[in-house]
């Protein structure tokens, strides 16, 4: 029977509004997972201590730039104190500093009344600064026991993750048989999936249609 890992944490939430058009909202908060690092798992040699805690903050804006388009903008930044299991090839985990951000245009009425349409540059969780100390065995001495080197790694990623999407959504006319018809178009372009410089890049497109009786 697999037990699910837990993830337990606390946050405070305020907001206040400078101006008629202007928005701002900001956090703070700590996460506690257990045997995870930001969602990730190893099991082990790899394996996580029983509880990584994590401080985070983060800002939210939001600007009406008229009566149709407004812009926004999020930033959330982390600090993880990461420890290994016991019986783990690591050791000596840096505080690792860890973001995401999102901006984008959102927008109503532009080809007809009550259409919505969006346009998003996206940056997932991605660890900024992060190094460790790994214990690798090289050979055995005379009584056949292992011996073994430290190295300090860098565990930043090689790349950054960047997704472009845009969205485009608006009701139809309907019938007096069908309450709400509605059509909508979504399109997501992802640069260095998974932080990897290396990785091609992604690119999906869909469509909906959606009715309601």
């Amino acid at each position: 029977e697999h037990e699910q890992d837990q993830v337990m944490g606390t946050a405070v939430e305020a907001a206040f509004k400078p101006t008629s058009k202007f928005n701002v909202s900001g956090m703070f908060g700590t996460i506690k997972e257990d045997e995870n690092v930001l969602g990730t798992s190893g099991a082990g040699a790899f394996g996580m201590d029983s509880s990584t805690p994590t401080v985070f903050a983060g800002v939210n804006l939001n600007y009406q730039i008229n009566d149709k388009v407004s812009l926004m903008g999020g930033y959330q930044t982390g600090w993880t104190n990461a420890d290994a299991a016991q019986n783990s090839l690591f050791s000596d985990f840096s505080t690792i500093r860890s973001d995401s951000f999102t901006a984008g245009l959102t927008g109503h009425d532009a080809y007809k009344k009550d259409d919505k349409w969006g346009l998003f540059v996206h940056q997932p969780l991605r660890v900024n600064k992060a190094e460790a100390t790994i214990n690798l065995p090289y050979a055995r001495d005379d009584s056949g026991a292992a011996l073994f080197s430290r190295q300090n790694i860098d565990l930043e990623p090689t790349g950054r993750e960047m997704n472009f999407q845009a969205f485009y959504t608006m009701p139809i006319e309907y019938s007096h048989k069908q309450k709400e018809q509605e059509l909508s178009f979504g399109a997501t372009y992802r640069m260095e999936p998974g932080h990897n410089k290396y990785a091609d890049p992604e690119g999906i497109g869909l469509a909906r249609y959606k009715v309601k009786f």
